[in-house]
């Protein structure tokens, strides 16, 4: 039944749906302009190398950009900015689509007989997911992998990923999955190093 569901929600969605964020872009544009554009303009957000890979990354740099700036932003205020940068630039929210599609496709691959062919479509699916930063998906079907070694490969990946995009607690959540201890315990290593102090991981 849960298959059928989703199949139906792949058919209704066109694949460039999404849900807009909340806050008020115009007043963000202007909140942007008075306290952001005397420290660096807007090539930091289109930078190849650019920090910012998600939403959660994208509130922590502001975040900390509101700290150093020594700024009293009210959470409105902090919503209208991030409501701003997103669909002038990071449209980090235009994935739900994309997210629906690749549920689809893992709800559909369990028809596959053979595990090998299986485990290559579900660690294909892995790394569409992570890529379009949805690690919570990503960690779900690396979970039905029956090999345990490109289980560990494949949350390997996503820790890769989510440190990337500065999602720390995902990344600590794939880590923590894996079955070698000796591998656990080295991505929770890069994990730690690459996580900023004070930052949040679950752990």
């Amino acid at each position: 039944m849960k298959r059928i569901l989703w199949l139906s929600l792949l058919i209704l969605l066109p694949l460039d749906v999404h849900s807009a964020l909340p806050g008020d872009s115009a007043a963000g544009k202007r909140l942007h302009d008075a306290g952001c554009t005397g420290c660096h303009g807007s090539e930091v957000y289109v930078r190849e190398n650019r920090l910012v890979r998600s939403l959660p990354a994208l509130e922590h740099q502001l975040a900390r950009c509101n700290h150093m700036l020594k700024n009293s932003l009210t959470p409105e205020e902090k919503q209208n900015i991030i409501r701003y940068l997103n669909d002038s630039y990071y449209r980090l929210d235009h994935g739900a689509g994309k997210a629906v599609e690749i549920r689809a496709r893992y709800d559909a691959a369990w028809r596959i007989r053979s595990g090998l062919e299986r485990d290559s479509r579900y660690a294909a699916l892995v790394s569409q997911a992570a890529h379009g930063h949805d690690f919570e998906l990503a960690i779900e079907i690396a979970g039905s992998l029956s090999s345990a070694a490109l289980r560990d490969r494949t949350y390997a990946n996503i820790v890769h990923q989510a440190v990337l995009a500065r999602s720390f607690p995902a990344a600590d959540k794939a880590a923590r999955k894996m079955s070698s201890p000796a591998l656990r315990e080295e991505q929770l290593k890069k994990i730690v190093g690459a996580c900023p102090p004070n930052t949040m991981t679950g752990r």
